[in-house]
């Protein structure tokens, strides 16, 4: 719809009148074309769907404004997430499924700009980001989907009522270079980039956002159409135009997995055949040459009266061209069409009929509530019942829904599979190898004949990334080992993805499963390449078994944590850990060899890099120097003044699996320090399936000095991450909690900012976070400080206060080390580590952090902390303090077999402790129960506050020779892998489970033989369409927990399985 200039909504309808008198003449309607029409639906998840909408296309009559806010009209914002929460109610209750509404329209209120009037773009408003992520959210809860329409040809006008930067004219956005770069840069990936916070979703990855609609219209603004809008003085030409939508179609191509249209004003600019048409200027062929990927994935063309024309020399109408008619070679939506069929001469419904029947993808009508234009096309009370009594009818075509898991897709097992070559090269390759085989009758033999051969397969159709989370292979190395990385491209000469880099062990088969994040998520995947990278000729060495692992869905089961043992990582020796976390989004932790010299000419025993998801991108965290090359080493500052301190990475040790279960894994480094005396360090790493963040624990002996000899401090664990991703952005904030929460107010932090330390606290945490990009690290501990005191030095006398106006306190002051020595030269320094009194080492007593009371650091000093990574506005830091606060407030009791009642005090340490709260093991932070001698048993956890979530349970004296494939929850069973993770720990008995849930109230958990379930089961958390004979859940739409089925009574509360929905 052309909208002219006005002080708010461009709502002025004078060219348009104008057009109607020119071009009305015979505009009756005709019956269908005699040519079939060719029926195309708009592709989304998993099935192609007719698109039954609205437009809203701003919200409370705030054009340009209910997402933007205009700052020359007293930052007029006019969205309202009420207003939209009813409005998603009342259009869902008529089984719309999808909306398109309006962002930066002609830029009076968003994107920002420099000080002159049709500059570059300098970025978003505060307001934007979280009105467009409320408006997903809400849309999510409502089963809408959205189409986001980025601009109206009104950008091209010179003036726009609003003032400054924002009065209009922004032509040179389009045609020049730099200024398309620059919204690209500063607004349009920032807003596909954003994490929805709560979800594994950005922006640019939400299922919720179905298609972005590049320019609203275009056509009255280019010179060729003949039909420039009265107001723009300077229109552009149609290749200036055209290079503008390829180039902003493929940036949503190559940064999104949605999908992406542009709504023509008539059929007449969108079609090489309709009656008396101009031509397509949307298609393929004149978008690519200015962008490869810059084409559109479905038409949008408009429809009013004015189109109909005679029907004997034109006609633009979608009712008398079929898609066939007009030569659509991709699925057409009606973007916009009067709700009250205004000129039409028919009913609402009949038009919607009229377009089905000839093929169309769906229509959006002309609007939801009155645009400022007197409601002369109609609003949503026009247009209700036509729609709804369509949406009725139709509702298998409109009933968007998720997709079902992908499954796995077999590459190669005894042969390729069907579609796929052997595209290698330098190298001698055998597909029908007899011996040795891992599976089947044969495997690959591959020897690289040159250094740097490669064995590569290709697919002629490349598959989608999307429904894919892992590259699963086993290979058998040749003498010497295999150095080999792995990589995809996208096409078969596309950019490759990042490597994944691992030594195959000679003489033995090994699993190897590098995560689709660990390559970059691939959007498209043609071609698998096993390279060479020892640079030398290799001898011949083994392939078996390689598949695609398909996406987890509700109720699917979680693949296996998994290790790599023979990592190469960032260059460092490493050994790799893979799981899926409590979204069923996958994480890799890779640690560094502390046996031998790593590239940084240290002795390894920290975490190198990290990663994990961001929607369907990923963020690499690695270590960001020579000086402090990763993180997790300890650091010990000795004597009492601190002159002297002794880094674990300094020293030779060793390294041990003490764990490796299905979905469990315990990695420890042992070093013989130096604190001018020795003392024996132990760290380790425990990972588990469904928990997000690895847990690190330490324990230093200091016997072998004798007592009180060494007087040392402890900051360990210790280093300096890229943890915002490698931006080396300043540090928004930074905090901690001992007794009391501090907190800095300024961003970004500088020792002139101002702090709070006013707030009590109980479990002890530090914390550091960026706003850009939205990044967090931090370390939780797995106790209260009542239980283990923690923090130090001298700052305690501020507890209970605050300084608004700062500075900050001395840096040596400060209860943890994180940036402080480093923020009066620099504000982007990432250091981080715990820490406790001089004395937690070494001395037989010593003060705690306050002086009230004496602690003891002779002969050990233990204790565990979370390793905490991820988007700040998840505030993960704080998820992990409320979840250790729940199981402060967690009762475990055993109706069948018992309840552990102690266990070592930390980790390498032959004294006990009484765990607190009962069956609460630190270490671990873990639920500990004894199975009677026949490997049963019922046990309780009774959360009296709060949701635990994913809790961690150890079943001791369990001596079955496998992990149980199903165990009950509230007299419900529930299967492996779903709603439960098992790990068997023969060599000491032990059984490891992670409940796959979020947990309040009380929930018995019954493990062998049903007989032993007595009690009256709660009533079963069921659904349809799940399979598998776990609990089920039904979804509407909704990734995460979803409400169980209660009776009047029950106390327990269970969601399962907290999955993530596969990406479209």
């Amino acid at each position: 719809m052309q909208r002219l200039r006005a002080l708010r909504p461009l709502a002025l309808y004078g060219w348009l009148a104008c057009l109607l008198l020119l071009l009305a003449a015979g505009s009756a309607l005709s019956a269908t074309p005699s040519r079939s029409p060719t029926t195309q639906r708009v592709p989304w998840g998993c099935g192609e769907w007719f698109l039954s909408g609205v437009n809203v296309p701003w919200q409370n009559g705030g054009y340009g404004s209910d997402f933007g806010t205009v700052e020359e009209w007293a930052n007029y914002h006019t969205y309202s997430a009420t207003d939209t929460n009813a409005m998603f109610t009342t259009l869902r209750q008529s089984g719309v499924n999808t909306v398109r509404w309006w962002l930066f329209t002609d830029g009076r209120g968003a994107p920002e700009f420099d000080s002159t009037s049709g500059g570059a773009v300098t970025g978003l408003d505060a307001a934007f980001l979280p009105s467009v992520e409320s408006a997903i959210r809400l849309a999510e809860q409502h089963d809408i989907y959205l189409v986001f329409a980025l601009w109206d040809f009104a950008m091209l006008d010179d003036e726009n009522g609003a003032q400054g930067e924002h009065a209009g004219g922004h032509r040179d956005l389009l045609v020049e270079a730099a200024k398309r770069q620059s919204f690209i840069s500063n607004a349009l990936l920032p807003m596909l980039q954003h994490p929805i916070a709560g979800t594994p979703y950005t922006i640019g990855t939400h299922p919720n956002i179905l298609a972005w609609d590049i320019i609203n219209e275009p056509e009255w603004g280019i010179v060729e159409s003949d039909a420039v809008n009265a107001e723009i003085s300077q229109p552009v030409t149609l290749a200036e135009m055209q290079r503008f939508v390829a180039e902003i179609a493929a940036t949503i191509h190559q940064n999104s997995n949605q999908l992406v249209t542009l709504g023509s004003a008539s059929i007449k600019w969108n079609s090489d055949s309709a009656l008396g048409a101009t031509g397509n200027w949307w298609s393929d062929a004149d978008l690519t040459p200015f962008a490869a990927q810059g084409t559109l994935d479905f038409y949008q063309p408009h429809y009013y009266a004015w189109m109909n024309g005679d029907e004997a020399t034109y006609s633009y109408s979608p009712l008398f061209n079929s898609t066939t008619e007009a030569g659509f070679d991709k699925p057409a939506v009606i973007g916009e069409m009067p709700a009250n069929a205004t000129g039409m001469d028919r009913s609402l419904g009949a038009v919607i009929d009229g377009l089905h029947t000839n093929g169309y993808a769906g229509f959006w009508t002309w609007v939801y509530e009155d645009d400022g234009g007197g409601a002369q096309f109609g609003t949503w009370p026009d247009s209700q019942s036509a729609i709804a009594a369509f949406n009725q009818s139709h509702l298998a075509e409109v009933a968007i829904g998720e997709c079902a898991a992908a499954a796995d897709r077999v590459i190669y097992d005894d042969a390729l599979a069907s579609g796929w070559l052997d595209w290698s090269w330098d190298s001698t390759v055998n597909l029908a190898n007899g011996a040795p085989v891992h599976g089947g009758a044969a495997s690959a033999a591959v020897t690289f004949d040159m250094p740097w051969a490669a064995f590569s397969l290709r697919t002629a159709t490349p598959l989608s990334g999307a429904e894919y989370s892992a590259i699963r292979l086993w290979v058998y190395g040749g003498a010497g080992g295999s150095a080999l990385q792995l990589y995809t491209q996208p096409t078969d000469g596309g950019t490759s993805s990042p490597a994944y880099a691992f030594t195959a062990p000679a003489g033995s088969w090994s699993p190897i499963t590098v995560p689709l994040t660990a390559l970059g998520s691939p959007a498209a995947i043609a071609r698998i390449t096993l390279q060479d990278t020892s640079g030398s000729a290799r001898p011949t060495f083994y392939i078996d078994d390689i598949a695609l692992v398909g996406t987890q869905g509700p109720g699917d089961s979680y693949p296996p944590l998994t290790v790599n043992e023979s990592a190469t990582v960032d260059g460092f020796a490493s050994n790799q850990f893979s799981w899926y976390d409590s979204q069923g989004a996958a994480r890799t932790a890779a640690l560094v060899k502390n046996d031998q010299r790593d590239p940084t000419n240290h002795w390894g025993g920290f975490l190198r890099q990290y990663t994990y998801r961001l929607g369907a991108s990923t963020r690499v965290v690695n270590g960001s120097s020579t000086a402090h090359p990763g993180f997790g080493y300890t650091t010990n500052h000795y004597p009492a003044d601190g002159s002297r301190a002794a880094l674990s990475y300094r020293f030779q040790g060793t390294y041990s699996p003490v764990l490796r279960g299905r979905h469990h894994a315990i990695h420890e480094f042992k070093w013989r320090l130096d604190m001018g005396a020795p003392v024996d360090a132990t760290v380790r790493w425990f990972f588990a399936t469904g928990r997000d963040h690895p847990l690190w624990t330490v324990t230093f002996d200091s016997s072998p000095a004798g007592a009180n000899v060494v007087t040392a401090d402890t900051r360990a664990p210790y280093g300096d991450l890229q943890w915002d991703g490698g931006a080396n952005s300043e540090v928004a904030g930074v905090g901690w909690g001992d007794r009391y929460k501090f907190r800095s107010l300024n961003s970004p932090v500088t020792m002139a900012s101002g702090w709070d330390y006013s707030q009590p606290n109980t479990i002890p945490y530090v914390i550091e976070y960026t706003t850009n990009p939205d990044a967090e690290m931090g370390l939780v501990q797995s106790q209260s400080y009542l239980q283990h005191d923690a923090g130090g030095y001298w700052f305690y006398p501020k507890w209970g206060s605050t300084d608004p106006d700062g500075p900050m306190p001395e840096d040596y002051n400060w209860s943890y080390q994180l940036n402080q020595y480093e923020l009066p030269f620099v504000t982007t320094s990432k250091r981080m580590a715990w820490g406790s009194n001089f004395g937690a080492v070494g001395q037989t007593s010593y003060p705690a952090y306050g002086d009230d009371k004496m602690l003891v650091g002779y002969p050990y000093q233990s204790y565990s902390v979370f390793v905490v990574l991820d988007r700040h506005s998840l505030n993960p830091v704080a998820g992990q303090v409320t979840e250790i606060e729940t199981v402060q407030k967690t009762v475990l009791s055993a109706s069948v077999g018992s309840v552990v009642a102690s266990g070592p005090a930390g980790v390498g340490r032959p004294d006990t402790v009484t765990y607190s709260p009962a069956g609460y093991d630190h270490i671990y932070s873990s639920w500990n129960v004894r199975a009677t001698s026949n490997n049963q048993a019922r046990f309780t956890l009774n959360v009296t506050q709060g949701t635990l979530e994913n809790p961690v349970v150890v079943v001791h004296n369990y001596t079955a020779a496998s992990a149980p494939t199903t165990l009950s929850l509230n007299g419900v069973s529930t299967s492996a892998d779903v709603g439960y993770f098992a790990s068997l720990d023969e060599a000491n008995d032990r059984l490891w489970l992670t409940l796959n849930g979020s947990f309040s109230g009380s929930t018995q958990v019954t493990l062998g033989d049903t007989a032993i379930a007595t009690m009256t089961p709660s009533p079963t958390v069921t659904a349809t369409g799940t399979p598998g004979p776990s609990p089920t859940v039904t979804a509407t739409g909704t990734p995460g927990p979803s409400p169980t089925a209660t009776e009047p009574g029950e106390s327990s509360r269970l969601y399962l399985p907290l999955l993530v929905r596969p990406l479209p």
